[in-house]
């Protein structure tokens, strides 16, 4: 006589990331048996601060649907309350002080506080099975349902996991460039070890293991490849007959303007609503000509960003959007000559103050610099912002850009050179170096399809 003994499936642990400092003694009737509820909301909050590009101490989106999911309803309010009351973790309030939702977003927004963002933050594993049980499945549903939303989301996961990482060389780079207590040092470490996690992924039909976060959100992927920091590029590589290559990185130059323009040239130029805002305010656009925002030297300079018969389009399809409106708004002083970093500061400025900025009957300068010069499209800008909100408009402009790079793109490739590996980083692919150079072409020519015109070009840089 046989017995079957059902075997019990023992899930991986989880890795989180925590300020190292001593929880028990700053929490109020710290309960021991609650340890890794405290580890996993610290992890939840940290994570997403430290890979914020836009600064490591600011506030960020809890989603508590998914927090009580993991660590049950009875406790993921109280937890959290009872880390806040400590002063270990701030929510965003009002002033008067109420907790209030970070712009544009639908839960409540939450940060370490800053008196302990510059403790060292230590690895910690959370081994309970219960949690790494929840964990494992809340991913694998996470990941399944994203595969039923967008089925060639399958291939694209499958080739970003044949993606490597040198870690003894990217670690040392790491130490060498960045000090152990920055948050540029940790920030790199965690995507170091994220990235490394990609090369134990398994996926088949009956069950999906993986120990990183992958998400399909609004139209772009969120995984180790589109949060590894672009430093430490250089250290990657795709396994198999591709180990001993250079990768190539395939970026599209300007393109939230370019997809911007895509979206709302056949809705939002030529509104009777932007028509009639401009009737209204005619006598103050005239005024602009002799506002100290507009080059003096317009008509005179011989630089490639003030060609008058050019349009908008012109600039941004040829990859100098940001250079046009760098010179038109004198930025940093100065018409041309701009640096790297000062280009990218600008980029901040530029949605800031012009693209996804609030809708206003008051005009930021930077708005008024684009109406004058640009008029036909500062309509249909701002026409789109008052009928979709800014929110909305950047969400819209997302979508539209996961649908070439998530869609268009992997079905070419899938369909055409199915073993190729790459990557996808919301508006690049990375791919062997041997692949790009016969694949760029056709890249190409989807891109002057999807758009009807042939003077966009995809940059390519060897990594």
């Amino acid at each position: 006589m046989t017995s079957s003994v059902a075997t019990r499936t023992i899930y991986p642990h989880i890795m989180c990331h925590i300020p190292d400092i001593e929880y028990q003694d700053l929490i109020e009737c710290y309960n021991y048996r609650w340890k890794e509820k405290y580890v996993y909301i610290m992890h939840s909050i940290l994570f997403q601060q430290i890979r914020n590009k836009q600064g490591f101490n600011g506030y960020v989106n809890l989603d508590s649907q998914i927090l009580t999911k993991l660590l049950g309803n009875r406790y993921y309010k109280y937890v959290l309350n009872q880390l806040i009351n400590s002063g270990i973790v701030e929510s965003l309030k009002n002033k008067d002080g109420k907790a209030i939702y970070l712009a544009g977003a639908y839960s409540k927004a939450y940060r370490i506080a800053p008196t302990y963002t510059d403790r060292r933050i230590k690895a910690v594993p959370i081994h309970k099975q219960t949690y790494c049980r929840k964990i494992a499945l809340y991913r694998e549903q996470n990941i399944k349902e994203a595969f039923k939303i967008n089925p060639l989301l399958q291939h694209e996961f499958l080739q970003m996991t044949r993606r490597r990482i040198d870690v003894e060389r990217a670690f040392m780079y790491i130490e060498q460039t960045y000090k152990q207590d920055s948050k540029q040092f940790s920030s790199r470490v965690i995507a170091l070890r994220e990235f490394d996690a990609m090369k134990d992924a398994t996926f088949t039909q009956e069950r999906t293991n993986i120990g990183f976060h992958f998400s399909y959100n609004k139209g772009r992927v969120y995984s180790p490849a589109s949060m590894l920091p672009r430093d430490l590029e250089q250290f990657t590589y795709f396994d198999g007959e591709y180990e001993n290559e250079r990768s190539v990185n395939v970026d599209m130059p300007n393109s939230q303007l370019c997809f911007f323009n895509e979206l709302v040239k056949s809705h939002y130029i030529g509104g009777e609503d932007s028509e009639r805002e401009i009737r209204d305010n005619k006598d103050h656009f005239r005024k602009l000509k002799v506002a100290k925002y507009v080059p003096s030297i317009l008509l005179h300079s011989p630089s490639p960003y003030v060609v008058t018969i050019k349009q908008w389009e012109d600039y941004i399809f040829n990859g100098l959007g940001y250079e046009r409106m760098m010179f038109l708004c004198e930025w940093k002083g100065k018409v041309k000559g701009h640096t790297k970093d000062e280009r990218q500061e600008f980029k901040a400025e530029f949605f800031g103050q012009l693209f996804y900025n609030r809708y206003s009957a008051v005009l930021t300068k930077m708005e008024q610099v684009f109406m004058f010069h640009h008029e036909v499209e500062a309509k249909a800008l701002r026409e789109a912002k008052k009928r979709l909100s800014n929110k909305l408009l950047a969400v819209q402009v997302q979508k539209l850009e996961g649908k070439f790079f998530h869609h268009i793109l992997v079905h070419h490739i899938k369909t055409n050179y199915i073993d190729i590996p790459f990557t996808i980083k919301h508006d690049s692919i990375t791919l062997p170096e041997s692949c790009a150079s016969f694949l760029l072409d056709e890249l190409n020519e989807l891109v002057h399809a999807f758009f009807g015109r042939n003077d966009i070009k995809l940059k390519a840089d060897l990594l």
